[in-house]
């Protein structure tokens, strides 16, 4: 009879442990699967614009002096919550067109609600520029879902004089 229950005890501890290794891959599985399925799409399929700037960005004046404060203005579109990252170059335009990147403007970190909605930002002309015609360029960076995303913008032309 002792022997019997031991049989028996063994088959189901067997069982159980075969049945606790597959609880356990099948678990990993999906975990993993919830992970990178989501993550794949956003990286390679998915190619909706969560932001949108109305560009090119409007400067508040024409013509500015080294070390002005200039005031940024458009319009956003977010489709959902973003906190943005703005990385900026300052470009000048030479007298024959061509356009030469001056510097780096401040990195601007900046929340955005998921709506449309006008925004603002204040720059400060670097005291180095010489008199010309210059412009800001940019690229805002943002995460959706685990996944990085840009967008590029402009602002207006304006003049630098000394």
């Amino acid at each position: 009879m002792k022997k019997r229950i031991n049989r028996q005890a063994k088959k189901i501890t067997k069982k159980m442990h075969k049945q606790a290794l597959c609880m356990l891959v099948f678990s990993a599985a999906f975990s993993i699967l919830g992970y990178f399925v989501p993550h794949i799409y956003y990286e390679y399929y998915d190619t909706t614009e969560y932001l949108t700037i109305q560009t090119p960005i409007r400067v508040d004046k024409e013509t500015y002096r080294p070390g002005d404060e200039a005031t940024l203005s458009s319009t956003y579109t977010a489709l959902t919550d973003i906190v943005a990252k703005s990385y900026n170059n300052w470009i000048r335009i030479n007298n024959d067109g061509a356009v030469t990147k001056v510097g780096a403007a401040e990195n601007i970190i900046i929340y955005l609600k998921a709506e449309n909605a006008p925004f603002s930002v204040t720059v400060t002309i670097p005291e180095s520029f010489k008199s010309g015609n210059y412009f800001l360029s940019g690229i805002k960076e943002y995460k959706i879902n685990g996944v990085t995303k840009q967008y590029a913008f402009v602002t207006e032309t304006f003049t630098v004089t000394e």
